[in-house]
């Protein structure tokens, strides 16, 4: 997977949006593991990972030994089974140890899609790669408050499509004026359309290959597949 967004080492990682984020955080370091030194961080907040998914995790000084080889996940504190990450400053601290640095820059409460308030997405600004994630699985999804996270701010943003269904109009406009790459300029971008499976995966498909073309002479660039 890793090699679909062209990751290099000494690559920091940003990766946004909802639907996936974590799971590609942790796909991706599994992958760049096998190449160099990886760590795993977060400037929100991340359900804590298991034993299973890093050698060590250090919050707040405290170590604890893991399974996995090569990833080291780095956090402030646990709270509530969530690892609190750390600031900019601490990641760029840190950035010369480590061969590979991935990130998960933005939260959606485990709802299928998000807007983004002022403060958001949280990005370093010396991030070399971005990736903002949406899951295919939204379509036909009712666009209603239950399935968004801040959903006040969505409704502000796309008034047209309050309480229709996701459709291949919407996800046109939301990659378009989603803010998933921040204010970030020196970045390579790209979109990852995750959920290209299942029963309505050549439908999937076709609206992915569409929305390519689409923004093929945009500053990112549309990736699709399946993190399954």
């Amino acid at each position: 997977m890793f090699e679909k967004f062209n990751i290099e080492k000494k690559n920091i990682i940003t990766i946004t949006g909802a639907g996936g984020k974590t799971t590609l955080m942790f796909l991706l370091s599994g992958e760049l593991s096998k190449l160099g030194k990886v760590m795993v961080t977060t400037t929100t907040k991340i359900y804590t990972p298991g034993k299973s998914q890093f050698e060590k995790m250090y919050i707040d000084n405290k170590e604890t030994i893991g399974e996995n080889k090569n990833i080291f996940v780095v956090g402030k504190e646990i709270k509530d089974k969530k690892l609190i990450g750390i600031g900019y400053h601490e990641v760029e601290r840190l950035k010369d140890d480590f061969d590979y640095i991935l990130i998960e820059g933005d939260g959606s409460k485990e709802k299928f899609l998000k807007e983004w308030n002022e403060l958001e997405p949280c990005i370093p600004n010396f991030s070399n790669v971005i990736i903002g994630v949406i899951n295919l699985d939204i379509i036909d999804l009712d666009l209603i408050e239950e399935n968004i996270h801040r959903f006040e701010l969505f409704k502000e943003r796309y008034p047209k499509f309050i309480n229709k269904k996701v459709n291949f109009d919407f996800l046109k406009e939301y990659i378009k004026n989603g803010k998933f790459f921040g204010e970030n300029k020196i970045a390579k971008k790209y979109i990852f359309l995750n959920g290209a499976d299942g029963e309505k995966k050549s439908e999937k498909e076709k609206i992915a290959k569409e929305l390519q073309e689409i923004f093929k002479n945009e500053n990112f660039k549309i990736i699709y597949g399946s993190l399954k």
